[in-house]
């Protein structure tokens, strides 16, 4: 148990839908002032609406099949009705002689906002080089244009010049 306490990964332990242990880390991460804030909610309630379908299947399949189960997005509601973005890990346990369920949460909020920032930023440097590619191409006609002109003049003045009937 003291390890779950000072482990710097936030764990909670779910037995029955409701929280029956939270590490500082887990408090933290929920934005609750104590454990006290966070022990004895529903885990449904921490989860993100959106979330909770594939989060239920697994929970009852862990349950069921005793196996490990990951997630590598998972929103979380915090006590203040903001929303994290965390990596899970959860596996069958005993709490107190009693099956539970142990999760490790990793905050992801940060990590996948800067993956969406280089997605967008990847995205525009692309569109700049589509448009770079376009730009070069219609400045490269208008030069020629010109030059093409001309040569097609000088080709004409030469043969005009050059023929024998022009000597004149």
């Amino acid at each position: 148990r003291r390890l779950l306490e000072i482990s710097p990964e936030p764990i909670i332990v779910q037995r029955d839908d409701r929280i029956v242990f939270a590490n500082p880390a887990a408090v933290n991460l929920f934005l609750a002032d104590s454990e006290k804030n966070v022990i004895g909610r529903s885990t449904t309630e921490m989860i993100h609406p959106g979330d909770r379908p594939k989060v239920f299947a697994a929970r009852n399949e862990l349950l069921l099949k005793r196996t490990e189960q990951r997630f590598d997005s998972v929103r979380l509601m915090c006590l203040d009705g903001s929303m994290v973005e965390c990596a899970t890990a959860a596996a069958p346990f005993q709490w107190d002689d009693k099956p539970a369920i142990l999760i490790i949460l990793r905050d992801m909020t940060a990590l996948h906002a800067v993956e969406r920032e280089l997605r967008r930023a990847k995205e525009d440097a692309e569109q700049a080089n589509l448009a770079k590619s376009r730009f070069l191409a219609a400045a490269s006609h208008d030069l020629r244009q010109p030059i093409y002109a001309l040569s097609l003049f000088l080709s004409t003045l030469s043969q005009r010049f050059l023929a024998p009937d022009s000597v004149e």
